[in-house]
């Protein structure tokens, strides 16, 4: 009996150092990692769990929350905001305006929550509906002169709207707005539904399916009129080296009236006076008439804006170039390697054909430079409209050195016989 006391001392004993043992430890612990309250810096967004059959939750106080933790720093640095979790619990809740708090897990437990912003999200709920919407899409503008509009047709012509009831029954119909100002052909467009209430205002809440149409309105064109392609007549050429890169006119098409018969006489185009492009080196742009066929008028203003783009037809050189000292000290010399660059230059070919040797002009930049050798970036100045594409080579070798004046040296020439001498 003595030996089984002994022994149940013994374990008490050994039970007691081991909670001891786990305290220090803890103790220690916190000391090295002391734990801090920490806020997530992206709010947790917040969902709905147990939404009752046949019911829908809507304008939520709050979509997301900011959750603050109890958390040692080694412990916040391995947390991923995206495993933490936000909620509210609708079950057992009934139709009404509810309060309810808010629910947060993570998954660490080292990182107890401490804050949560809002701790309590209002909103409502209420049994949910769904109804069949007429489609109402209200056409505005009107056609170009020469064009009759038919009925607006609509594919589908019903949708399904779904939400709070209350709101449901608010709808009057799925509205969209479709304009034909100014059209010349048939226009089908798909357009955005909203659902409205009879006074036209906006109904929030409710989701409609489809939530588009397909809108179409047919253009018939009336008897007497015609529309007719703007055919540019260009004269001349351009300038040597330059070329039309684009002619353009605006706008591409016109409306004449007429009797039925110069109509189906004419062709499907009618021409723009003779734009002169003769030795043009840039854009052309100019309004211009229009070449009226007999036995018909115009359906507005005769004439049309034409423009016409020129650009000049580019090539590339290779050139070369004597360097020359900028801002270096009258008492010192330079002497480069190499003393001339090769220069390849690009620009219009007119530009580069004009080009003399004294446009391109090569610097080397020796201010502040001293005795020494040096490596130096030079660079060339060229006219206006013409590009440096290269500097063969990029870097330049110089050497600087005291300035030496040069000596002169004089020669004595005998032009004519020296004079005899006197007896």
């Amino acid at each position: 009996m003595k030996r089984v006391r002994g022994m149940l001392g013994n374990l008490g004993n050994l039970l007691l150092a081991i909670i001891l043992a786990v305290l220090v430890w803890v103790v220690a612990e916190r000391q090295a990692n002391p734990s801090s309250d920490k806020t997530f810096s992206d709010p947790i967004p917040l969902t709905r769990q147990n939404l009752p059959a046949g019911m829908v939750a809507y304008d939520a106080s709050a979509e997301a929350v900011r959750v603050t933790v109890s958390v040692p720093d080694n412990v916040w640095n391995e947390l991923n905001p995206n495993q933490i979790t936000a909620w509210i619990d609708l079950s057992g809740q009934l139709s009404g305006t509810l309060d309810l708090p808010v629910k947060v897990s993570v998954p660490n437990r080292a990182a107890p929550v401490v804050k949560i912003e809002p701790a309590f999200v209002r909103l409502k709920m209420e049994p949910l509906a769904e109804t069949q919407l007429p489609v109402s899409v209200a056409v505005s503008g009107d056609p170009a002169p020469q064009f009759a509009a038919r009925p607006l047709e609509t594919i589908p012509t019903t949708v399904t709207a779904r939400g709070p009831a209350s709101f449901v029954r608010m709808i009057a119909a799925a509205s969209g707005q479709l304009s034909i100002q100014d059209a010349r052909a048939t226009i089908s467009r798909t357009i955005a539904l909203i659902p409205r209430d009879r006074d036209g205002q906006t109904v929030p809440y409710v989701t409609l399916n489809p939530s588009s149409t397909l809108a179409v309105v047919q253009l018939q064109q009336l008897g007497g009129y015609r529309d007719l392609a703007v055919k540019i007549e260009l004269r001349g050429t351009v300038a040597p080296g330059y070329l039309t890169t684009n002619v353009s006119v605006n706008p591409q098409i016109v409306t004449v009236f007429g009797g039925s018969s110069a109509l189906e006489a004419l062709p499907g185009f009618i021409s723009t006076e003779p734009v002169s492009v003769t030795d043009a080196t840039g854009d052309i742009n100019s309004r211009v008439r229009l070449v009226l066929p007999p036995g018909v008028s115009f359906l507005g203003d005769p004439t049309v804006q034409v423009e016409v783009k020129i650009k000049a037809i580019e090539s590339s050189v290779t050139t070369f170039a004597p360097l020359t000292p900028q801002g270096l000290s009258p008492d010192l010399s330079a002497r480069f390697s190499p003393e001339i660059l090769d220069v390849i230059l690009s620009g219009p070919i007119a530009s580069l054909n004009a080009l003399q040797p004294s446009d391109i002009q090569a610097f080397a930049n020796l201010f502040n430079l001293t005795e020494g050798t040096y490596q130096i970036t030079p660079t060339v100045s060229v006219p206006s409209g013409i590009n440096v594409v290269s500097i063969l080579p990029s870097t330049v070798q110089v050497t600087i050195g005291p300035y030496v004046t040069p000596t002169l040296t004089t020669t004595a020439t005998i032009t004519s016989p020296l004079p005899s001498p006197t007896p």
